[in-house]
């Protein structure tokens, strides 16, 4: 498998911190970038064009939500993972109409992030365990 290139995007320092952390316990993955709002998540998607885009649902400027969309229709080859501690259906359901490829939750143990990071890579779609049910 290819080394997955991922751009992290939340605006808190310490969650960015920690997904870089937990990543870098794997040699499959690179971290090209982080941003700490919806614009720079986007301006980070255009100039780096990573694989996944892993996103917080609630950031300045613009949403998760919005910045899936945005992602979405202008660089379709990035694929967006929503990473939020909302697990409510109503944000679910507008993560997937906005074309996210997955959505994880915050309480998920960190080989569910890494297996979500995976799957999306190859194409596939990734709900979270507590997200699904």
């Amino acid at each position: 498998m290819n080394i997955i290139t991922v751009v992290i995007a939340d605006d808190h320092s310490i969650v960015r911190d920690g997904i870089k952390s937990l990543i870098s316990e794997s040699n499959k993955i690179e971290i090209l970038g982080e941003a700490a709002d919806g614009e720079e998540a986007i301006k980070q998607v255009k100039k780096l064009s990573p694989e996944i885009l892993i996103a917080d649902i609630s950031m300045p400027k613009m949403s998760g939500i919005e910045v899936a969309a945005i992602v979405a229709k202008k660089y379709p080859k990035t694929k967006v993972i929503i990473f939020s501690m909302h697990e409510d259906e109503e944000y679910i359901t507008k993560a997937i109409e906005s074309k996210a490829s997955g959505y994880i939750s915050k309480n998920s143990e960190k080989e569910e992030f890494l297996l979500a990071l995976q799957t999306v890579a190859r194409g596939g779609q990734y709900f979270s365990s507590a997200i699904s049910q």
